[in-house]
């Protein structure tokens, strides 16, 4: 299972997911339970990572990828010599979600000038309501949310 947050290799827990405010959560063992099937946890982008190493039209004889996805935040996976890198328990929480702007603007996650209160969605609306006349704005801004 796919989920937009840090996932702790070892618990299987979902640790923190600040675009949906979710911390310290198990979504395993109920979907396990409900289901009757061994679930994984991956963060999104890792598994856009191996998505395309797996499925991607060009991914023969690929051993290294980048993939940065961006939607309501911004997240990267990284394919290193054929295997999916992941972040140790133990880094900071700064490898997932890099400063973009040294004391910036504040972010989901609590940190300052992160890259997707710059360049996410959100960020992209945030940018439209600001310079959109008012009229068109109040129009245009409520199904935009709605698609997101």
């Amino acid at each position: 299972m796919s989920l937009p947050g840090r996932v702790d290799l070892v618990s299987q827990r979902l640790v923190f997911a600040p675009n949906l405010a979710w911390r310290d959560f198990d979504l395993k063992t109920p979907i396990e339970r409900a289901t009757g099937l061994p679930v994984e946890l991956e963060n999104a982008a890792n598994s856009c990572a191996l998505a395309e190493i797996w499925f991607g039209q060009h991914a023969e004889g690929v051993r290294n990828l980048v993939a940065v996805t961006v939607s309501e935040g911004i997240g990267c996976g990284l394919i290193l010599n054929h295997q999916l890198f992941k972040a140790r328990p133990e880094w900071p929480a700064s490898l997932d979600i890099p400063r973009f702007v040294e004391d910036g603007l504040e972010c989901r996650c609590g940190n300052r000038g992160c890259w997707e209160v710059y360049a996410s969605n959100s960020a992209a609306l945030r940018y439209y309501s600001q310079t959109a006349s008012p009229v068109a704005a109040a129009r245009l801004l409520p199904e935009l949310w709605g698609r997101l």
